[in-house]
């Protein structure tokens, strides 16, 4: 509920904005320059630059890194090559760019806050305090002259300051522990928090060579001058996505400003007993999940052999494993029959990987690049593929039918398993092979007729090509 109403609320309050700033603030691509620096193309440079290629990145690879998901690119490059300059066209499609960042870091804000959350008691608590994050991260990119993409949104939330909360009184939120009640100001539920540390996330080979059902508790708790994590608990790490080298990193912050290691057993520190639903886990952490499926060594999803070496005191009924590697794999990662249900696996780099006999149902494949995968025995039942891209995968359509697919991108050899039941995107013309799947608002598959073109441009999900 948290994650959905973040994203109405961000969606609304960035339409509130000039047409300009909607347009500018967006990041649609990084440009590299000669001297190895970086710099962003908007959603406005895109549209109104002719310097720009309109094949980003497929022109120049080497010059442009992309900031968005191939089906949305395809849209906009199609607004672009037919020239409609409609205003009211182009601040559609930040809409849902703006859709799109919201979806992904709201996901991450929701993980990372999961205690604060899972305390907030009644509806509108929980809509009071998503409709501030969505002030924070707005705050942040004007203070900051920032584009909003999924770090800065994430970033925003920890640091930014709305300007009517300096002007107004205190509000507050009301948390009740057992025979406790906390009163939490809202302007310090995202702010004042300690740090969970998860040690899962930096496992080495060393730390894996232990039973896992003896490991310590995986995480520390720390805190910093300016936090209250008696009062507001702690949270989760900040984890970055790197555009360049694609895989994650901690924030810098994370790091190195919260030095102070809280100690077991401080008096009153009743927040840290706490077991986290998510847990972050890294790159080793699943190579040694592989390995020992792989070797017939374990026979359990990922989520319960996360859950048990997470130790004894750490365990709870069921948990979601959330993969963050922060390296590429040094060896290939062969995913063979391992069971993925229920992991986040956002932004996950499946090129070519072979699924066939592994399982994601229920997972989080949000935005992954799973080009030319084998997925024809995955079972994505239930999985969120939205703004995944599936170029050339293979994927049965009927394992498509109750997956979630918002602005998903196939082409050729997926639309074969598919039946040909999907054709051309909007705008499709001779030579194009970008294929958009479209869903409902339940998340359910819509036809799309062979040979036959939206009568509209317009790809939003929800709507059918008759």
């Amino acid at each position: 509920m948290f994650e959905d109403n973040l994203g109405r609320y961000l969606g609304d309050k960035y339409e509130c904005l000039p047409e300009s700033e909607q347009l500018s603030w967006l990041p649609i691509a990084l440009r590299r320059g000669a001297g190895g620096d970086t710099v962003y193309v908007s959603l406005r440079d895109y549209l109104e630059d002719p310097g720009v290629p309109l094949d980003l990145p497929t022109a120049t690879p080497d010059d442009y890194i992309l900031l968005l998901p191939e089906a949305l690119l395809h849209g906009i490059r199609h607004v672009r090559k037919d020239k409609i300059a409609d205003p009211e066209l182009w601040t559609s499609l930040a809409r849902d760019l703006v859709t799109c960042v919201a979806v992904e870091a709201a996901s991450e804000i929701a993980r990372m806050y999961e205690y604060q959350i899972a305390l907030l008691t009644g509806d509108a608590a929980i809509k009071t305090l998503a409709n501030h994050a969505a002030d924070c991260i707005l705050a942040y990119v004007k203070h900051n002259k920032a584009y909003l993409d999924r770090n800065s949104a994430i970033l925003g939330v920890v640091r930014g300051s709305p300007a009517n909360m300096a002007d107004s009184n205190p509000i507050y939120l009301s948390v009740i522990l057992g025979s406790r009640e906390l009163k939490w100001e809202l302007g310090n539920v995202f702010k004042k928090p300690g740090l969970r540390r998860e040690s899962l996330l930096w496992t080495t080979d060393e730390d894996l060579s232990c039973e896992l059902d003896s490991g310590p508790v995986p995480w520390t708790f720390h805190t910093a001058d300016h936090c209250q994590p008696r009062e507001y608990g702690y949270r989760g790490l900040l984890t970055e996505w790197d555009w360049q080298r694609k895989f994650y990193r901690v924030h810098q912050d994370d790091t190195v400003r919260y030095q102070t290691e809280v100690e077991p057993g401080e008096p009153g520190d009743f927040h840290r007993s706490y077991n986290p639903y998510k847990r972050l886990i890294g790159l080793r952490m699943m190579l040694r999940y592989a390995d020992m499926k792989e070797k017939g060594r374990t026979t359990l999803p990922l989520a319960e052999f996360v859950n048990q070496a997470s130790g004894v005191g750490s365990r709870r009924d069921t948990i979601q494993p959330v993969y963050r590697p922060l390296a590429p794999p040094d060896v290939a990662l062969n995913f063979g029959t391992c069971n993925l249900d229920n992991v986040d696996l956002a932004r996950a780099q499946l090129r070519h990987a072979d699924l066939s006999q592994a399982s994601v149902r229920h997972s989080n494949l949000l935005l992954a690049d799973a080009a030319g995968a084998n997925l024809s025995g995955s079972d994505p039942r239930s999985a969120d593929l939205s703004y995944a891209t599936l170029s050339h995968a293979s994927v049965p359509r009927e394992q498509l039918e109750n997956a979630r697919l918002r602005h998903t991108a196939m082409e050729p050899a997926a639309r074969r398993e598919a039946g040909d039941q999907v054709d051309g995107g909007p705008g499709a013309g001779e030579g194009d092979t970008a294929v958009l799947v479209v869903s409902d608002s339940q998340g359910n598959l819509l036809d799309v007729e062979k040979g036959e073109r939206a009568v509209t441009l317009w790809w939003w999900w929800g709507w059918r090509w008759d």
